[in-house]
């Protein structure tokens, strides 16, 4: 992304973030064939997940960048800060902070590592739920196709541990990435999407936890 207000997406960029996209597996350019429906489809097919709208869409005034096949909203609230593109083709590309880097002091079952980001467990199970929700909605609008792409990635992620932010749960053993960013990449028929999102959701999460490795374990 490199138009409107750069502000929001720069914050974003310089912590640990998601990095979101979902499309069509098939490129038509001009899918959308009018850039005015771009917004309304996002808002349409947009799901609140644990009070947090995914994308977000709401906001008084409403102010969208536009480019010539895409429509740009940045967002921020607090610790959720958002910054989404959607494209005449068909792909929305979400960038959306970790809120455990945007809070001085976190609740959290236990204190993140002093060194490195933290990501939180329920949080992150949640982005992962509303990203496959969100993409079945879209797969069964104008903007979807017979088959769906999803690729959900996480920047900034080196040394990061898993914290727990659900306190009904009991705390995580230490943990830490090893590597700079993580990346899932999917491409699902849209049928299976819309009848198993959140299986799908499970499925992705969890290659992300096994990704971790517990402190003191081999590398």
């Amino acid at each position: 992304m490199t138009a409107g207000d750069r502000s929001i997406v720069e914050r974003i960029e310089s912590r640990c973030h998601w990095v979101i996209t979902i499309r069509p597996a098939d490129l038509v350019p001009d899918r959308i064939p009018d850039r005015d429906l771009l917004y309304p489809l996002v808002r349409d097919s947009a799901v609140l997940v644990d009070g947090r709208y995914f994308p977000a869409y709401d906001a008084e005034p409403l102010v969208l960048t536009e480019g010539p096949d895409w429509v740009q909203f940045d967002y921020q609230w607090l610790a959720d800060l958002q910054s989404w593109r959607f494209f005449q083709s068909g792909q929305l590309t979400v960038l959306l902070s970790v809120w455990t880097e945007w809070t001085a002091t976190p609740m959290l079952k236990q204190p993140p590592n002093p060194s490195g980001p933290s990501l939180p467990i329920s949080d992150s199970l949640s982005i992962f739920s509303a990203v496959f929700a969100f993409a079945a909605r879209l797969a069964t609008s104008e903007a979807g196709s017979d088959r769906m792409a999803i690729e959900i990635a996480i920047r900034n992620l080196r040394d990061a541990q898993l914290v727990q932010d659900d306190f009904g749960k009991t705390a995580l053993p230490p943990t830490r990435f090893p590597d700079d960013s993580y990346t899932y990449s999917t491409e699902v028929p849209r049928d299976a999407l819309v009848a198993n999102a959140q299986q799908l959701a499970s499925e992705a999460s969890s290659d992300l936890l096994q990704r971790f490795r517990e402190l003191g374990a081999r590398s």
